[in-house]
Order: C-alpha cells, then sequence, then structure tokens
C-alpha cells in the first residue's frame, strides 16, 4: 500500500543512544523535530554511556518523547492525516512489534507501521536502488553494529539478511579510548586515575564523566583531524592521540563488522549510517572488502528515521488492541506546581521533601521529572542536584524512579539508582542531599481521625472537674464559713474543668 498523496509522514528512529523524530509534509523532504533544539533526544538515563535498554520496560523515557513527537505532529499537520512509522531491530518478532504500535497509538499518531531499521535507512537511495538489485547497510550505533541485506522488489524493500553485533558500537571505542588515557595518566599520577577510574566522591564522579565525554568528543575529532588533544579532569594536563593510535585500537573491533558484512553475499550498493559511519577506518575497510563505495549521508544519526519518513508502506499499519479508558491528552503542559489530587478513591501518592512543609503529588498520566531546572516538575534548590537528576513514572498500577543521567547519581532507601525501580510507601528518594519520602494516601479528604491521646486528656479532664465540683459542693453545704469560702471554689474550678472536657471531646 503506498501512501495517500494527502498523507503527512512521521518517521521515528528508537536507537540506543538517541530517539529522533522525522516529519514529511505532502511533496515536501523530511524536516526533523527538534527538542530543546536538537533533533536527538536521550533514549537512555545516561547521555553519555547509554546501556542497552528495552524501550518498552516501565521507567523508560520513550513514552514522553513519544508524546512530545505527538504534540509537534498535530501542531504541523493540524487535521490533515498523519501516518506514522517507526523503526525497530529486524528481529524484533510480531507480538514486540505490536506492544511498539501500540505504545506509539497510545499518544495519538496514527497509521503506525513498524518496520525493520535497515529496511528504513534503504528508503534513504530512493529511484537510486534499482528493482531486484540489493543493498547491504551498516547501522553503526552506540551499543553495536547492525548488518542487513535489504533488497528492493516492485512493492518496496524486503529484509533478505540482518546480523547484530553486539559490543562494536561507539561506546566499546569510547571505552578503549578512555583505557588508552588512562594508561597515560598513570605513568604520570597513578593517584589521578585511582581517583578517574575508581571514583568515591561527588567530585570525583563528576571527573570521571567529563572524561568520559572527553573521550567521546576525541574520537569525534579524530574523524577528521590526524591529531587531537583533550583535557585530564582532576590532572590539569593536556594529552594528544593520534589517529594512527585510535585506528590501532579500533581495528579489531572493526574488523567483526567487515566480516559480517562479508558473510551476507554479494549486493549492488553499500549504505552506512549511525554515528560509527564517521570513522574512515570503518569506511576504509569496507571497501576493501567489498568493492564498493560506501554511500554516506551528511547527518548519519537522522538517516533511519529520515528512511520511516520517505519509505513507501508495504502493508496496513498492524492493529493496535483498543484501551478501556481513554489515553490522557498528550499535550498537557508541564508545570512545577504539585497537581490537585485525584478525585474518587484511586489511592494518590505524594512526595513530602525532608525540611519543608510541602508536597508534591504525583501524576499518573505523566512522568515527573526531578531537578534545579526551570522546567523540572519538582525543582529543588541543592547545589548537589543536577538539573535533570530522577524521574518519577507511572506503569502497571505503581509509581517507578530512575535516575535521569545525573552527574551525583539517585538513591533509593540508600542504595544508588540503575534501573528503574518500583516505589512502595515509606520509601526514600535520595537527589543530591534531599530527601524525598515517597507517600500514598487516599484520594478523598477522610474526616481526620480521632486521636486517642486527645480523648483520653478530655476525659481526665472531666473527672478532676466532676470531682472537684462534688467535693465543693459538700463544702459548701456542710462546712463552716472559713471552707465555705474552700468549697465554692472548689466548685467553679470543679465546673470550669467539666466545661474544657466537654469541650475537647466535642471537637475531637
Amino acid at each position: 500500500m503506498t501512501m495517500s498523496a494527502r498523507a503527512w509522514r512521521a518517521g521515528i528512529s528508537i536507537g540506543t543512544a538517541h530517539t529522533v523524530a522525522m516529519l514529511r509534509a505532502p511533496g515536501t523532504l523530511p524536516r526533523p523535530i527538534l527538542a530543546g533544539g536538537s533533533p536527538l533526544m536521550p533514549s537512555s538515563a545516561d547521555p553519555v554511556y547509554p546501556g542497552h535498554r528495552d524501550p518498552l520496560l516501565p521507567g523508560s523515557p520513550l513514552p514522553r518523547h513519544l508524546a512530545r513527537v505527538a504534540v509537534e505532529v498535530r501542531r504541523a499537520a493540524g487535521a490533515d492525516a498523519v501516518e506514522t512509522t517507526v523503526a525497530c531491530p529486524p528481529e524484533w518478532a510480531a507480538p514486540r512489534r505490536a506492544a511498539l504500535a501500540d505504545a506509539v497509538s497510545r499518544t495519538g499518531l496514527t497509521g503506525v507501521e513498524v518496520v525493520g531499521e535497515t529496511v528504513a535507512a534503504a528508503a534513504l537511495l530512493g529511484e537510486r536502488l534499482a528493482t531486484g538489485s540489493t543493498l547491504l547497510v551498516v547501522d553503526a550505533g552506540a551499543s553495536s553494529c547492525d548488518v542487513g541485506l535489504v533488497r528492493r522488489t516492485a512493492g518496496g524493500y524486503v529484509q533478505a539478511g540482518f546480523e547484530t553485533l553486539p559490543d562494536t558500537g561507539g561506546i566499546r571505542l569510547d571505552v578503549d579510548l578512555v583505557t588508552l588515557a588512562g594508561a597515560r595518566i598513570a605513568e604520570h599520577d597513578r593517584t589521578v586515575w585511582h581517583r578517574l577510574d575508581d571514583p568515591l566522591t561527588p567530585v570525583d564522579r563528576a571527573a570521571r564523566l567529563l572524561l568520559r565525554e572527553e573521550a567521546r568528543a576525541l574520537k569525534e575529532r579524530l574523524s577528521s583531524d590526524e591529531s587531537a588533544s583533550f583535557t585530564v579532569p582532576l590532572a590539569d594536563t593536556e594529552l594528544t592521540v593520534t589517529r594512527t593510535e585510535f585506528e590501532a585500537l579500533a581495528r579489531l573491533v572493526l574488523l567483526r563488522v567487515v566480516q559480517a558484512v562479508t558473510g551476507m553475499g554479494p549486493a549492488s550498493a553499500l549504505l552506512v549510517v549511525g554515528g560509527g559511519s564517521r570513522i574512515p577506518l570503518l569506511r576504509a575497510l569496507l571497501e576493501s572488502a567489498t568493492g564498493l563505495e560506501p554511500i554516506t549521508v551528511r547527518q548519519p544519526e537522522l538517516a533511519v528515521a529520515e528512511g520511516c519518513a520517505l519509505l513507501p508502506r508495504l502493508e496496513a499499519p498492524l492493529p493496535v488492541v483498543p484501551h478501556r479508558a481513554a489515553p490522557p491528552p498528550v499535550a498537557a503542559p508541564r508545570s512545577p506546581m504539585p497537581l490537585p489530587p485525584a478525585s474518587g478513591t484511586r489511592a494518590r501518592a505524594c512526595l513530602h521533601v525532608a525540611g519543608a512543609a510541602t508536597q508534591f503529588t504525583l501524576p499518573t498520566e505523566r512522568a515527573v521529572l526531578i531537578g534545579t531546572a526551570l522546567t523540572a516538575d519538582l525543582r529543588l534548590t541543592d547545589a548537589y542536584a543536577s538539573r535533570r537528576h530522577a524521574e518519577v513514572s507511572w506503569s502497571g498500577g505503581r509509581h517507578w524512579v530512575a535516575d535521569a543521567g545525573s552527574t551525583n547519581g539517585t538513591s533509593l532507601n540508600g542504595h544508588r539508582v540503575g534501573q528503574p525501580e518500583p516505589l512502595r510507601a515509606g520509601d526514600v528518594i535520595g537527589v543530591g542531599k534531599t530527601r524525598l519520602t515517597y507517600a500514598t494516601a487516599p484520594a478523598t479528604d477522610p474526616s481526620p481521625a480521632e486521636d486517642p491521646g486527645t480523648r483520653r486528656g478530655a476525659v481526665a479532664v472531666i473527672a478532676a472537674g466532676v470531682g472537684l465540683a462534688v467535693a465543693g459542693l459538700g463544702w459548701w453545704l456542710l462546712s463552716a464559713y472559713a471552707a465555705l469560702v474552700v468549697g465554692l471554689s472548689a466548685l467553679a474550678v470543679g465546673l470550669v474543668l467539666l466545661a474544657v472536657g466537654v469541650a475537647r471531646i466535642g471537637r475531637g
């Protein structure tokens, strides 16, 4: 099935490091959807070394990114028809593809179809790839390199072969560069390298994060320069790495990719996408092994999403199971003020800030960002907290907490949070030096329970009042003049105490 001439096209690529979305109006080229001025939205809580995380797991930032994409799509397309294509790893079976299509449809995006990443990338070539010919696609991503063989047919593109090579992506090369730098740092100052390699303090952890960022930037500079330098955190020294040294580290890793490409068989063309496609050694090794000059694009991180927006429809969109409850509005504004309690009897959840008299009511329709940024839902004034420090999201009938790429990390009941963890009443979340206590309570405000201690005190006051009143009355009626004064005084005090006790019970 081909695309309607009047339909807009939205293409979404969900990678290990970044999520990218492109939008194409009828008769135009795709353009990226920006988030904070950048087309790259972080797919993981760790923006430097994102581990491979299933985007369908609770706590994933995917729902938040998709909601943002849906808002931008509707803002541009208005009431016009929009067809959405999402790229996933080609090895995903039909149930997982259907689950991904369901997650996308929850945000209000329509006409959802899920395709393999290499098939989406092949659409970049368009008519340059003749019908019946085959294309080798190498997607050099953050955590792995994916190699696929795609065949062009009269109806579009068909996946003919695929292989994922774990631990061959940009993260592996960054780690190798850090190891190389570590050996040189240790030669000059072993103490500094020990602090960077095994950080124990917030300052050391921040320095290690900065070293990783320097290594990633160094790798990118070596793609165009013969040598590049970077400053070693904590040591205040500068190290220089040449492209020859970097290629000696990367060669063994990239040869695994070349071996997988040659195992796919002959092809008519070779397309290389992903951030790793900028590495000259990878392109040279592929050309030498296949005899094909690699085709590259100007912005390789956007290639798969752009291909999704260009890909002609091969089949009807995957069916989506309807939900019993209507999805919440995706354009709900982010607000730093606590939300009002939910109506009904469903339990509500709050975060109590230690040392403050306020509490933050947690919603269930969107994730809550905690940090020092102006756009944070729960904004802190903690010097040890990051701008985007932690995130609390609702999934599976409970709230989950996850670190949002903070410098000093997020803790839950004293232990560091890695993957998203469920929250229970009484749990304490550590954000910098701030402690947030998770608590639940009924959404409707019941009448305050009577304090047993208050009732016992009121009964004691009444008993004392009755006793003094009776004794005072006896002294007044039966005693001489001196005792008469004492009796009247006791009677008056007793009546006062009796009134106070009855009033306290009435208020309780």
